[in-house]
């Protein structure tokens, strides 16, 4: 009974750590969509001595 119950946690916490890892490229994948979408409504920049305009 122990052993199973010992090899039941094993499996949940590989899982979780699986799951935890997707987690973290789904965070990845919103936070550039949400960098394009902001630098997408950027204004361009005023003249200065860096542009070449």
């Amino acid at each position: 009974m122990k052993r199973g119950v010992g090899v039941l946690a094993t499996i949940v916490q590989r899982e979780a750590n699986v799951q935890a890892y997707i987690d973290g490229f789904w965070i990845t994948f919103i936070a550039a969509i949400a960098g394009l979408i902001v630098v997408s409504l950027m204004k361009p920049s005023p003249p200065h001595p860096l542009t070449t305009r």
